[in-house]
């Protein structure tokens, strides 16, 4: 084929053929065949060899950049592990200071402990972080280790600033967990909700010191409040999303319902409504030419899914989770049928109740 191409071109020169991308194109079964070259959404490019070779180098280059780059990462993770020590020996000083001041603690209001457990919720699952997970390029907390490792398996990018490298530059923070457990049998014995006052000792890195903070905290995010308000039921909850794009539509169907499955909510009716479509008959051309007119279409898919039998705090966090993925051009409406208490007005039958004498006309 590259010799045909050749004589085509009527050229000298070597010629190769390559994809978009640059690669080149081995002669083979595969691609001397009529079904490789009758595709027409694939885009092959003849270029000499000259320039082929040229352009090889280049990629090269840019690979050789990007390995740079991540030898330099690795050399800053490596950094941030050597302190790890420094971090573990921190954190039994102030459980041995603990338990010496037992006295010396600051309760945190409902507002505060709302506000530090919201600091350091997984962004994934929400909940508070177990085997936290850190990352060089957001240089932040990120996520649980189970809850990452599921997301990088189907998106490379960084749930938190979207680097493409983030596989990577993030690292779990380990060693730790035997002090954190000290921390947090302490809390508890002093009172509900309280933070202990130590000392902070001097890292030369910000990053890490962020991280022994955080450690720090994580002892508070196991200590939930339990209320005595009954929580509400719902018989049914529909959720009907609606968008142009048909592809979005069934991506995010996928997604939410596998989401109802991991949560254990039980999936009524997954189904697609009649799609509207609205037409705008207009002029061709504007003021002139009244009978040559044109027509616009606009179509609206839907998508309903309906969950059965779910509390009022099992359907919060559910939604919660998949408005925070909605895509975007994507609308979203949701209707809930809650199960209450028969009022006391029409407990009893109007059958049962002895008739009342009516007045004579």
């Amino acid at each position: 084929m590259t010799e045909k191409v050749r004589r085509e071109l009527r050229s000298d020169e070597i010629i190769v053929l390559c994809d978009g991308h640059g690669n080149k194109l081995v002669e083979s079964s595969g691609t001397t065949g009529v079904a490789f070259w009758k595709q027409n959404a694939r885009k092959i490019v003849a270029v000499p060899e000259t320039d082929f070779k040229e352009l090889q180098k280049r990629k090269k280059r840019r690979s050789g950049v990007t390995d740079d780059a991540n030898l330099s990462n690795m050399e800053e993770l490596v950094l941030a592990a050597e302190e790890l020590p420094a971090i573990t020996k921190a954190l039994q000083d102030l459980g041995q200071f603990a338990r010496a001041n037992k006295i010396n603690t600051i309760g945190l209001t409902d507002e505060e402990v709302a506000s530090v457990k919201a600091t350091f919720k997984c962004i994934i699952c929400r909940d508070p972080m177990r085997q936290p997970v850190a990352s060089s390029c957001c240089r932040s907390l990120v996520g649980c280790q189970f809850c990452i490792e599921q997301w990088v398996v189907h998106e490379p990018s960084c749930p938190k600033c979207r680097d493409a490298e983030f596989a990577e530059k993030m690292f779990v923070i380990t060693g730790i967990e035997e002090t954190v457990g000290i921390l947090r049998d302490t809390i508890q014995r002093n009172s509900d909700r309280p933070f202990l006052t130590a000392p902070v000792p001097e890292f030369s890195n910000p990053f890490i010191l962020k991280s022994f903070i955080t450690q720090c905290v994580i002892a508070c995010l196991g200590i939930f409040i339990v209320t005595d308000e009954p929580d509400t039921l719902f018989q049914k909850v529909s959720v009907l999303v609606k968008g142009h794009d048909r592809s979005v539509l069934d991506s995010y169907e996928f997604f939410a319902t596998m989401a109802a499955k991991e949560l254990g909510i039980t999936l009524g009716n997954v189904f697609e409504p009649p799609k509207d479509i609205e037409r705008l008959t207009l002029l061709k051309s504007i003021h002139i030419f009244k009978k040559h007119r044109v027509q616009y279409e606009m179509r609206t898919h839907y998508r309903s899914l309906e969950l059965f039998r779910v509390t009022g705090t099992t359907s919060q966090v559910y939604l919660e989770y998949i408005q925070r993925n909605l895509p975007e051009g994507v609308a979203m409406e949701v209707s809930k049928v809650a199960v209450a208490k028969v009022p006391e007005h029409i407990l009893k039958p109007m059958w049962e109740e002895p008739p009342t004498d009516m007045p004579s006309p």
